[in-house]
């Protein structure tokens, strides 16, 4: 098997994506170790019991700040690393599609990623139309929503949706 010409510049990082010093820190660090790059994956996610009735809002918070918060400043800190052409790929769920009970802010912030992709690739291609630049979102080349299927089998629904 050959090796990748970069196998010997491997990195691996840890972070809460809820925490912009911490954001701001890991991509000064990525961008010092491997300058600009050409994905970004956002799989910022927890799931929280979050029961109709009986939900702590605290933990219901928690959910959404980390799923939805987490992604998009994950995104958004990444864009200006992106080379031209380069992919952001949002983890989603099919929670987006289907209920779980007990699971309404997991399902809610991964209906969330949807749209907040869409109102990305609307953005870059309203610039485009326009002329004018686009802004942060002019590297994208891809923007994908990536659903985990777990035992759902969901085959009227896509494993990946192509925004862009």
């Amino acid at each position: 098997m050959k090796r990748s010409p970069n196998w010997d510049r491997k990195r691996g990082y840890r972070v809460d994506v809820t925490v912009a010093e911490a954001r701001k820190k890991l991509f000064a660090e990525l961008s010092k170790d491997f300058g600009k790059f050409d994905i970004v994956f956002a799989n910022a996610g927890i799931s929280g019991r979050t029961p109709t009735g009986t939900t702590d809002e605290a933990i219901f918070e928690d959910v959404v700040h980390t799923n939805l918060n987490g992604a998009f400043f994950t995104v958004n800190s990444a864009a200006p690393l992106l080379n031209d052409n380069g992919s952001i790929i949002f983890n989603g769920s099919v929670h987006n599609y289907l209920g779980q009970p007990g699971l309404a802010a997991y399902a809610a912030t991964k209906g969330g990623l949807v749209s907040m992709a869409r109102a990305i690739v609307y953005a870059e291609r309203r610039s485009d139309r326009l002329g004018k630049p686009a802004g942060r979102n002019r590297y994208l080349k891809h923007l994908v929503l990536h659903h985990q299927c777990g035992r759902y089998d969901h085959r009227n629904q896509p494993k990946h949706s192509h925004l862009w």
